[in-house]
């Protein structure tokens, strides 16, 4: 299922015109045709109908970002007609802001987990472990059980 989940999100940064770098879920939002509006609840919704996302401005940068990318993810897996699901949602999310062949070519580029974290300022550090596993790229990776996080040094936790 996850190889269905990951071509829904190629195909929305093929369509988008993406071409590397971080990713911000509001202008993919935008690329998509979805609006973006102000909600008083502490969480996100969207509306099929009209194509509109509704999120609370209240949340930390980061979080609007994942609950942004969770939305277009929800209407990602509509559009291409796979079943929708919190899990497809969540999963679809986090390749939209962390496309697996960036995340490839960064990792072969830098040493720590900060210096991965510097290329992509819009997920946190559970959002890119999460997609580390998923890309099983984990295997690679290890997390420090404090900052700074160094991939050479053997006091540290593998994922």
């Amino acid at each position: 299922m996850q190889d269905t989940w990951e071509s829904v999100a190629c195909e929305i940064h093929e369509e988008s015109g993406y071409l590397g770098g971080a990713i911000d879920a509001f202008v993919l939002a935008e690329c998509c045709g979805l609006s973006i509006r102000p909600w008083p609840f502490p969480t996100a919704c969207i509306d099929l109908t009209s194509g509109t996302i509704r999120i609370s401005m209240a949340r930390s940068p980061r979080s609007k970002q994942r609950l942004v990318a969770h939305e277009i993810g929800h209407w990602a897996l509509r559009r291409a007609g796979v079943e929708d699901s919190e899990e497809a949602a969540d999963y679809v999310a986090l390749a939209l802001l962390l496309p697996g062949c960036t995340v490839a070519r960064d990792l072969a580029e830098v040493s720590s987990l900060d210096a991965l974290l510097e290329r992509h300022p819009n997920v946190s550090r559970r959002s890119l472990a999460r997609r580390l596993v998923h890309l099983r790229a984990g295997s690679r990776l290890y997390f420090a059980a404090s900052a700074p996080t160094d991939l050479t040094t053997s006091d540290h936790y593998l994922i």
